[in-house]
């Protein structure tokens, strides 16, 4: 026999019981979401150690134990160990909400289990088949030809899940015990295999079967998360639909306002004609000419939609006393779609001017807009003064309303738009400014 199908004491002692560590390592790279932590690489170094190294010293425990009770219930546990293991590397690799851990660890859990019950199921098929193997059980090609049914299945696992949980916080109901109970149907099932002794025909039944509830688990996984996609993009709808309703409601506002002043101007024209009409005209010409200015200011920066948002916000920012400033080039934001720009730059404008209204110093009073392409990127810029202590969580803040349930979507908002374009934000708060930026790859490189 070559070296490739002759039995080999690592392969027995360390491959095999590192194998299930090496699958949730790989599983934890390509399912991992959420904001990266400094030195990621190295977290996920530290990340691969830990999960291999638990689940070595798990096994190895395991080959220690004298009964076939305490083997089984070894087994059981080491599939809860792993997955408290995998919860704290991905919270030591991310940073994100705790539904898309729970997400994270049930995925991880489903694919582990399906890729382990593939590989079983066509040992057995292949023992059922009476194939005369080459290689023995713990031999370098029954390790190569494992590795390659893992990844196998991991890869088309992968390929049709291009979902996630973590745009925001959940607090659906049954969210902790559903995936309790998934996580005990596991154990149960690993526990009845290892106490009971199965022949090779019960073997590839028995994880025939577990795959196909492997298989169901997955599905149900990917149904959840659908449907919890379309939640946050009905919460994008209602955020888009109120900020157009703000819109009318100052258009509105203008109007009422305009006639009210075209009401008074009747007046004034009736004062001009009097003798003492004079004095008073050249100060009321001013006061007019600044409600004309604050009324048919438009702003126009190539993009319709972003005018229709920054004309309102600045009329806003005016009312308020306020000072707004914009340098932005709205042909690079043409990818948005309308609702996205409103829910983008609306959320991203609302949120400074909330921060600088409470800014007692009236020459903090303003509000910078930047929106520019660089090195392939393009980038929007928002800075404004703030005063009271802003907490981040997440990499976003808090909000300081009291109805929490119904506030602080905006800048998720923002982040999601953000991630569906391939990009990101980031929030940076010092020195009593606050700056948001965000950054999408784009076409235009320039800045």
């Amino acid at each position: 026999m070559s070296l490739l199908t002759q039995s080999q004491w690592w392969i027995r002692e360390i491959d095999h019981r590192i194998s299930t560590g090496i699958i949730f390592f790989v599983i934890l790279l390509l399912w991992g979401k959420g904001e990266a932590r400094e030195r990621l690489n190295l977290r996920r170094a530290a990340s691969g150690l830990i999960l291999c190294a638990t689940n070595f010293c798990v096994r190895f425990a395991i080959s220690q134990t004298r009964s076939q009770l305490a083997e089984a219930f070894g087994y059981s546990m080491l599939i809860l160990i792993m997955c408290a293991c995998f919860a704290l590397c991905y919270w030591l690799c991310y940073k994100t909400y705790r539904n898309q851990y729970v997400y994270g660890v049930i995925t991880a859990l489903t694919v582990y289990r399906l890729t382990w019950n593939t590989f079983k199921m066509s040992v057995a098929a292949l023992g059922l088949a009476r194939a005369n193997l080459p290689w023995s059980g713990y031999s370098i090609a029954n390790s190569i030809y494992s590795y390659c049914i893992y990844m196998g299945v991991i890869a088309l696992c992968y390929i049709n899940d291009h979902n996630d949980m973590g745009e925001r916080e959940l607090d659906a109901p049954g969210m902790m015990a559903i995936p309790a109970i998934l996580i005990a149907c596991h154990m149960a099932l690993e526990f009845l295999y290892r106490y009971f002794v199965f022949s090779v025909a019960e073997s590839f039944m028995y994880y025939f079967t577990a795959m196909l509830y492997c298989i169901i688990s997955y599905g149900m996984l990917m149904m959840k998360v659908r449907v919890v996609r379309l939640q946050q993009d009905n919460e994008l709808m209602q955020e888009f639909i109120r900020n157009k309703q703000q819109y009318y409601e100052i258009s509105r506002e203008g109007i009422t306002s305009l006639q009210t002043k075209c009401h008074d101007l009747k007046h004034q024209i009736m004062l001009i004609r009097s003798a003492e009409g004079k004095r008073v005209f050249d100060r009321y010409l001013e006061r007019l000419e600044d409600s004309i200015n604050e009324y048919t200011t438009v702003i126009q920066c190539g993009n319709e939609s972003i005018d229709v948002v920054l004309t309102e916000k600045n009329i806003i920012c005016q009312s308020k006393g306020i000072k707004f400033t914009y340098m932005i080039d709205g042909k690079l934001f043409d990818f948005l779609t309308a609702m996205e720009i409103y829910a983008m730059f609306g959320n991203v404008l609302d949120n400074a001017i909330e921060g600088v209204e409470k800014v007692a110093d009236e020459s903090r009073r303003m509000i910078s807009l930047k929106g520019v392409g660089m090195g392939g990127r393009i980038l929007l810029v928002v800075e404004n003064y703030y005063e009271n202590e802003i907490q981040l969580r997440d990499g976003l803040p808090v909000t300081d309303k009291e109805e929490k349930t119904r506030h602080g979507f905006g800048l998720r908002s923002v982040r999601s738009i953000a991630e569906q374009h391939g990009g990101m934000i980031s929030v940076d708060a010092q020195d009593n400014v606050f700056r948001l930026t965000v950054i999408m790859p784009g076409e235009k490189g320039e800045a």
